[in-house]
This record gives C-alpha cells, sequence and structure tokens, in this order.
C-alpha cells in the first residue's frame, strides 16, 4: 500500500477563510502529484477563527495529509503573503497564537526531506479558494454553535521511574509512579452533535504517554535538562496533544495525578483569547 501510495513530489494548494477577522472560519486545500493528476482534497470549517490563523491551520492539515504519500518534494502555494513569508524565514511572527501554529507547521515540516512555501496570487487560488467559501456556506448546515463552549475530558494511566534535579529529599533518589492523566479539551462548535469522537481523543493521548510509559523519564530528551516533575510533565502533555487536535479544538487543561489526593493541573495561557 504505501509503494502504490508514493508520490515523489506534491503540490499543494491551500487556503484559510473567515467572514469577520476574527469569525466564522474555514480551511481547505487540493493535492496534486507531480504530473498535475489531483490525489486529494479536503475542505472543513474550524470554528472562530481569523483568518491568518486559518491560513497555517490549511497549511499544517496540507503538510498532515501529504505525510501519506512519502514525498521527496512537499511544494505548498498560498495566496497568504504574511504566512508564506513567516514561513520562509522572511518575516518575524510576533503574534503570539500564530507562533504555536508556526512551531506545529515546522514540527510537521521536518518529517519531509524538502518543503517549498510558494506565494501565488488568489485567482490562482481559486478552486482552494471556492471550497473554502463552500465550507462556510455549508456551516449552518452540519455544525451548531452553542452558546458558550464545551469540554471533552478522557484519562489514561502511565507507568515510569524518575528522579528530580536539584531536589532536598527522598524523590531525589530513583522511584517510580503510576501516573494518571485528565486530558479536556475545548471547543465550540458541534458536528452532528459530537465536539470531537471519544476514541479519537482517547487515542490521541495514548500516542502521547507510549513515550513515557515504563521508561526512565530522565533519559528522555525532553528531561535531559528540564526535571521530570508533573508540572513539566502536564505542561509537555497539552503541548503535544494541541499539535495533534484538529482544527477549532484546543486543550483547556491537562491534570497530572501523583496519587488520588495530589495532582497538578496545568491550563494554557492562550485558551481564552479563541473564545
Amino acid at each position: 500500500m504505501a509503494d502504490k501510495l508514493r508520490h515523489s513530489k506534491i503540490i499543494a494548494f491551500v487556503d484559510g477563510a473567515s467572514r469577520g477577522n476574527p469569525g466564522k472560519a474555514a480551511i481547505a486545500g487540493l493535492l496534486f502529484d507531480d504530473n498535475g493528476n489531483e490525489i486529494e482534497r479536503f475542505a472543513g470549517f474550524i470554528g472562530e477563527n481569523t483568518n491568518n490563523v486559518a491560513e497555517y491551520l490549511a497549511i499544517k492539515e496540507a503538510l498532515t495529509r501529504a505525510q501519506k504519500y512519502n514525498p521527496e518534494f512537499l511544494v505548498i502555494k498560498s495566496d497568504s503573503e504574511l504566512v508564506v513569508r513567516q514561513l520562509n524565514g522572511e518575516y518575524k511572527v510576533k503574534d503570539e497564537n500564530l507562533k504555536r501554529l508556526y512551531e506545529a507547521v515546522k514540527d510537521l515540516e521536518s518529517k519531509f526531506s524538502r518543503v517549498e512555501y510558494i506565494h501565488i496570487k488568489r485567482e490562482e487560488n481559486f478552486e482552494a479558494d471556492r471550497l473554502c467559501n463552500s465550507a462556510l456556506d455549508r456551516t449552518e448546515q452540519t455544525r451548531k454553535t452553542i452558546p458558550g463552549y464545551l469540554e471533552v475530558t478522557i484519562v489514561d494511566k502511565f507507568d515510569c521511574a524518575h528522579n528530580l534535579y536539584n531536589y532536598e529529599g527522598k524523590c531525589s533518589k530513583l522511584h517510580g509512579h503510576t501516573y494518571k492523566v485528565e486530558l479536556s479539551v475545548r471547543g465550540t462548535q458541534l458536528k452532528e452533535g459530537i465536539l470531537i469522537d471519544i476514541v479519537d481523543l482517547k487515542k490521541i493521548l495514548k500516542e502521547i504517554l507510549s513515550r513515557y510509559d515504563h521508561v526512565y523519564l530522565n533519559e528522555i530528551e525532553e528531561f535531559r535538562e528540564v526535571s521530570p516533575t508533573a508540572e513539566n510533565l502536564a505542561i509537555i502533555i497539552a503541548e503535544k496533544a494541541q499539535k495533534k487536535l484538529p482544527p477549532g479544538l484546543y486543550v483547556a487543561s491537562v491534570k497530572v495525578y501523583e496519587s488520588e489526593s495530589a495532582f497538578v493541573t496545568f491550563v494554557p495561557g492562550r485558551i481564552q483569547k479563541y473564545f
């Protein structure tokens, strides 16, 4: 199957749009092989967002979808000059919300041998623009905006060993934990009455925790210099989860339990800006 899907080069045309800034937003894109044949297209509503956030999320989605084709070279074309110049290193990313998305895109970009971002005129991006606006037009028929927000929470566990750096006490010595982790995600848009499929959310958390299960945390790269405390675990899990969530959903909180009576809670500071 992998051989059948492989393409040496993929060209993606992407677009993100919002009606209002921020306002109801959508993303869309089309993927072509190096012979100009369309191999995939996507479009979807992403809730209330700014136009620039939508543009970044469209690129992020294209990168995610392109992975399964194993291209040696990926070209992404967008009519957002700002986003293209930021990704090419010509402009700095000053907005805190865009910095998070920039980092997520760069993380995905690292999975390819070569990625190129090209700015094109809007008229050259007609089909992606049409798909984006069609997704916005369908919004009222397929999704329901609720008067507030919903949170969905799932729970998982993992076992590990660690010792704390620069700590005077028993925890400075090697010891073990069975950590319980609660991941809560937040959104304002329902599709067929569902914020996110519980099965999908459980899979996201399990994939993240599998890296820490039955290992010595101090030997994991992210804890070589940072002490593997419950606090730092909560922050890292939240950051990893946000990168895996679909557009329009955000990490509301992560709780890490050292015991049934002792836990820490991390609430990402930027969450409230989205609602």
